[in-house]
Order: C-alpha cells, then structure tokens, then sequence
C-alpha cells in the first residue's frame, strides 16, 4: 500500500474514532497555514501549551478561559455541567488594512485595547486595532493587531487563566494557536431573505460573506422604492428609518431578512424653517438667521439689537428647524423695497447699517439693505453707503459673541432658513401593497391605516356609529376604506361556512371622501389607551359577536374605562364614558336582519351575573353567567 495512502487511511479512522468517543458539540481542527483560513470561516483561538480556549466571558481589559480536550490535531470543549461561559466561537471577517482579519465575537470585534496596558476588549466599529495580522510558522502563530496601540499581540496568561493583549517584547505571557471549525453538522451557512410585498427571495450565503442589496425592485403608482430595511415598518410610519440604500453591500451575520421600502411623499401640516441654498428671485419672507457651526440664531425678540449674546440656541437636523414659540419669537421678516430689501425684527425694529462701522443701528422705519447668496460663505444681508461692505455676521468671542454687520471678510458667515407653513416629509411603508386579513369563522375582522385601499370581492366593510343605547350600527362603506379610517369587515362566506377566510386588500392612491360620525379608532402601532373613554373591542362572547371590554384591558376587574392595549391596525369602539353600558349588539344596515339579533345580546346591565346570581354592572376577567349559560370573560 502506498505509504501516502495508508498515513491518510489512518487519518481518517483516528478522525472517526476520535468523533464518536467524544462528547464534544463541535470538532476543531488545527490551523497549520494561514493559507487555510478565509473570510467566513469559524475559529477558536487555544493555548498552544496548555488544555485552554479563549471563553465568552469577557472580564473588564481581558477575556476569559475554558478548559478543552486535545488529541493530535483536533480538540474539542470539555464537557462540564458547571461551565459558565462557553467557548468563544468567532467568525473571521476581513480586516481594514489588507490581508488582515477581524474577529467577529457577535457582539463586535475583538481589538487590542491599550497603548500601555494589556488589555483586550471588544468594539461596535471595525478599526486597524481590531484589524490582526495572522503568521503562522512550525515555531509559533503571531496575531498581532495593526493600529497605534503598541500592546498589541494576542497571547494566553497561563499565570491569571486569561487571553489578552501584550508588548512584543513581553516574555511572560505564552503562545496561542489557532483551531478552525471542521465539524459538518454545525451550519456554516446563513440566509439572507428579501421580502418586497410580501413575496420572499431568499439567498444562502457563508456567514461573514459580503452581500449586495439589489436596486430594483417593482414599481408602485404613487410610492417611491427607498431603500432596504432589517425592520419591518408599521403601515404609515412617518418617522425616518434607518435604511441600507439600494446598491449598498452589507454583511451576513446570521439568517436576516431586508424588507424593501417604499415612500409616499406628502405635505405635512407642522411649521418648520429650511434653509436656503440658492439664490432668490425674491427674498420676502420670515427667516431664522443662524450661524450653523455654533448652532445659534439672531434673537429678533430683542428691544435692544446691538448687544452682546443677542442670540439663542437652535436645533439644526437635515436644514431643517422646527417651528415652535422661542424660534418664532426670534425671527426676522423681509420685504421688498424699491431698492433692495427691509430687515425687520420680532420686537418691531429695523436693522440696518450704513457706516464703516462693526455694528446694528436700527429704526422704527424701514431702512434697505441688500441680499444676496454666496454658498458656503453664507448669504450676505449687507448694508449701504460707506457700509456696503459689512454684512450681517456672527462674532464668535465668549461673553462678547453676538450677531452685527462686519466685514463680511471676518467673522463666522449666516446662513438663512426660511419659515414654511407647509413642508414635504415622507411616510414609509414595508407592507403597503397588498395586506392580508382574516375574517374569523363569525366573518368577522377589523381594520385601520394610514392609508386607503381596495375592498376586495367577497369582503364588505363598515363605519360605526351609535344611534339606540346598546346597539352599534354599522353602514357600508363602497370600494375603497379612506386613509386613517377604522372599519369593522365582514365576510358572509366565512360566516356561512363558519370557517376563517382571508382576503387581500391592496393599496390605492385614488382619493375618497373620509366617512362621518364614524365611533371607530385605530392606531398605527400598538398603543396603551388611556384617556378616561369607554373603549370596546369586537369579539364574540359565548358566540355572540358585539363589542365588549377589550381582552388587553389592564386589571384585574376592567371595565370599558379602564386602560388596554390597542394592537396595530386593529379598529375600537369609543364612547363618552357617560352613555356607555357594558357591551353593544351589532346591526348592519345593509342587511334584513341584526347580526346577532338583538334580543340574543346582553342589552342592560342587569343581564350579567356572578356565580352567586348577583347582577354584576362590569365583568373583569373571569367566569359568569349570562342568558343561561356560563361564560369566560
């Protein structure tokens, strides 16, 4: 037998026999080459001269240990029931600098922590310090992290049972090796999964592999695609989320899912400042002067302009600032003149300059002053005569800061942002295409959005109101629910068959008008109500559907005033506390019969009863008597 051949028959049975005598989760296999290594795989880093692996637990400037079991080439956890910590499997990823890798815990990567000290700790954030040279040779294996931190080899502290960071030239600590996952049983791939409308394309990729973000996606009439999201938005977030752009190439860690978002651009109602970045045909208007590198703004509530700290601090987020009662107090208003423009303040004052002087005079009168825009170096509100070379600027000088003309040389520069009444923003939608519901085997389901969408065949829906005391009228709303509307759906299919259905009801950006004196609420999220109204929850109670205390009411003998959790997108009856009784039949007009009938609902008070047979005015939780019967609230 070739000689070859036989040394890896004998290989092969040692694996084998080794596999199947121990207890181990996993088989570790020693890293001889660097060549052996690559991005994605799994290590674990082990003393070279002692029965240790570096472990999950990590101590203030340094990380712990955990015993193991060697045999030839391979090792494996030792198996006791008293461990703590686990042993530290990390995911190699590439490093900052060429052929260099990060060691990638799952929580960060590890880095050499100190300059002086020896210390080895985690980060969020990928640096050189995090980023390990790995050599290899028959003698030893080097880690040695790139960055400033002199410290810098990864070592075993035989003496102190620890793995840390030390000085080249430090001979106490020992040498550490390198062992790379070999067993296959242990998933070494992970998916990536991309959900657009509710359609799933799923991928499988080797965990720590990079991954690119396509950047088409189907279009939709009236939404724009914005980018990819690991969190899926509720229907009609406004607020901006945290989105990887289309193209972008990210990470796999672990089986993951991006949600594609889409955005529907609309006016929002609330008052905010935008700076300007151009020119202006014409600069009539009410503007914040602000000088963004210090975050302050010209505080045109002043009687007395010229003074020093004749300013207020401002929030600047994406040129924009909000309006509320301080900001608008410190605005300016300017208007056309026949020469140029007036500069007015809140208090009332005009603000001019026409001396070779660094200074406001200022006028109960309009006085003219010219406007014009210079990119970075702000926009130049500049005085006349002798002064037509100073221009409103801030003055950045401790107790003496404040804004003035001055040569528009010095000083730091303004910026202006013009108040606007109305502002564009973005509502964002992950599932805002096509939403399934379920009508229950009572046909049955609620509804709330942002947004208006198709009713589809099969599927009637309703808004409520409240015309007889224990009874909620539902009338039909045709083809489309409006946006931000709360309904009560209904399938006779389901109802007839007394079995679930689902229906799909699909976005639209046809506009209708909103339904009146609908008694119906809903949230985009779930929400804790609490606001001393009576709320009531469809729901069948001793199969009889009619609203009731809601089942998330919060206590332990609710009633319909008590506080409970709205779930999003669901729809709830809301009533003056004062007219509530303790449920409500339902009756939809469009049919010949009440649903359920209302002799068969609990119409009064007095229908609800203990188990001693005492009338009870609100149930809670828990088991009573009504039309006959026991019934579990």
């Amino acid at each position: 037998m070739n000689k070859c051949h036989h040394k890896l028959l004998i290989a092969i049975a040692f694996l084998f026999s080794y596999i199947s005598s121990t207890y181990a989760e996993s088989v570790w296999t020693l890293v001889t080459d660097v060549s052996e290594l690559s991005v994605g795989d799994t290590v674990i880093i082990v003393a070279n001269n002692a029965n240790f692996a570096m472990s999950t637990e990590q101590k203030a400037d340094n990380r712990g240990q955990i015993a193991i079991r060697k045999e030839g080439i391979f090792c494996s956890v030792e198996t006791a029931s008293n461990n703590t910590y686990d042993i530290q499997k990390l995911i190699l990823r590439k490093g900052k600098k060429d052929n260099t890798y990060a060691f990638y815990t799952g929580d960060g990567y590890l880095y050499a922590a100190s300059d002086k000290e020896n210390w080895l700790r985690t980060e969020n954030t990928l640096s050189n310090n995090s980023s390990w040279e790995i050599t290899i040779t028959e003698d030893r294996t080097n880690i040695v992290a790139q960055g400033a931190n002199t410290n810098n080899e990864m070592r075993h502290n035989n003496t102190y049972a620890l793995f840390s960071c030390y000085n080249k030239t430090s001979t106490q600590p020992k040498d550490i090796v390198l062992y790379k996952l070999t067993d296959s049983d242990l998933i070494r791939n992970c998916t990536v999964t991309l959900s657009v409308d509710s359609i799933d394309n799923t991928e499988t990729l080797k965990v720590g592999s990079s991954y690119t973000l396509p950047s088409e996606v189907p279009e939709v009439a009236g939404l724009d695609f914005v980018g990819w999201s690991t969190t899926p938005f509720p229907i009609g977030t406004t607020k901006t989320p945290e989105l990887n752009n289309p193209g972008e190439t990210v990470t796999i860690d672990d089986t993951i899912t991006y949600y594609a978002v889409y955005a529907k651009k609309e006016e929002v109602r609330e008052p905010t400042y935008i700076k300007i970045e151009n020119e202006q045909s014409d600069w009539s208007g009410t503007y914040l002067i602000v000088c963004e590198s210090e975050g302050v703004a010209f505080d045109g509530s002043l009687n007395d302009i010229d003074v020093a700290g004749n300013f207020k601090s401002v929030i600047i987020s994406d040129n924009n600032i909000i309006s509320n009662e301080e900001t608008n107090a410190s605005a300016f208003y300017i208007s056309k003149t026949t020469d140029g423009y007036s500069l007015q303040s809140t208090s009332g004052k005009y603000l001019y300059n026409t001396e070779m002087k660094n200074q406001v005079s200022t006028s109960d009168n309009p006085k003219v002053n010219f406007i014009s825009y210079n990119g970075d170096n702000g926009v130049y509100i500049k005085g006349t005569g002798k002064a037509e070379n100073y221009a409103i600027r801030y003055y950045k000088s401790g107790s003496g800061s404040r804004f003035r003309y001055y040569l528009y040389s010095n000083s730091l520069p303004i910026q202006l942002y013009k108040l606007n009444q109305t502002s564009s923003a973005y509502t964002y939608y992950t599932t805002s295409l096509n939403i399934e519901v379920t009508a229950n085997k009572y046909g049955y389901s609620t509804w709330y959005s942002t947004v208006p969408v198709n009713i589809p065949e099969g599927l009637n829906a309703y808004y409520c109101t409240i015309e007889e005391s224990t009874i909620a009228t539902l009338h039909p709303i045709s083809g489309i629910i409006p946006s931000s509307t709360a309904a009560i759906l209904y399938s006779s299919e389901a109802a007839t068959t007394q079995s679930s259905k689902t229906y799909t009801l699909s976005y639209t950006n046809a506009t209708t008008e909103n339904v009146s004196g609908n008694h119906l609420i809903g949230y985009t999220e779930d929400t804790e109500v609490n606001n001393g109204v009576s709320h009531y929850a469809l729901n069948a109670l001793n199969g009889i559907v009619g609203f009731y205390v809601p089942k998330t009411a919060i206590g332990d003998n609710p009633t319909p005033k008590s506080a409970f959790i709205a779930k999003a997108g669901k729809a709830y009856l809301s009533i003056n506390p004062n007219e509530a009784p303790i449920s409500y039949a339902i009756k939809r007009v469009d049919e010949t019969d009440i649903n359920p009938t209302i002799e068969t609902m609990p119409r009064c008070e007095m229908q609800i009863y203990d188990l001693f047979g005492r009338p009870i005015k609100h149930a809670g939780k828990g088991i009573y008597i009504t039309n006959g019967k026991k019934v579990f609230f």
